[in-house]
């Protein structure tokens, strides 16, 4: 998000505790008056958490869904090859960096949870990635104790080695 914003010619004036809508909210409460108004631009659907802690808190909060994540369906020619290494056993993990796509992965198809049940690692980027994998009756075998594309890689490593 850092180098987004700058690549936009702003500079962030507070960073996450965590790198978490959780944790940024934290980081703003620690920093910002009951007083304060907030921009919250977010996905359509985007979790509430953050902002509903930033609401009990007091500050006030201008909710702004700035884009929208929209799955393919299940039948799409790109994920053709996909659905077939799946079905073949051809593939050792999977990875999800969001619960969102979690849930659109396993409502795709009615099979799509029982081909990765089969695979040898799930990975999630965080714990709310995790819960998302579980409530779907999904093992989780590696959860990134920093929500970071390092940290995972390195989880998924040492899962492997």
């Amino acid at each position: 998000t850092e180098e987004a914003l700058l690549a936009c010619g702003l500079q962030g004036s507070l960073r996450a505790q965590s790198n978490t809508g959780d944790g940024l909210a934290e980081s703003l409460l620690a920093r910002e008056g009951s007083q304060a108004s907030i921009l919250f631009p977010r996905a359509l659907g985007g979790r509430d958490e953050p902002v509903a802690r930033l609401l009990e808190a007091g500050l006030s909060v201008v909710l702004h869904e700035a884009y929208s994540s929209r799955a393919l369906s299940a039948d799409d020619p790109r994920l053709e090859e996909l659905w077939k290494r799946l079905a073949a056993g051809e593939l050792d993990g999977v990875v999800f960096f969001a619960p969102s796509q979690v849930d659109a992965f396993c409502a795709m198809r009615p099979a799509a949870t029982s081909l990765l049940s089969r695979l040898e690692l799930i990975a999630a980027i965080g714990p709310t990635t995790a819960a998302a994998l579980r409530a779907q009756g999904l093992p989780v075998h590696v959860i990134a104790t920093r929500p970071t594309t390092e940290d995972l890689t390195n989880k998924i490593l040492q899962a492997f080695s």
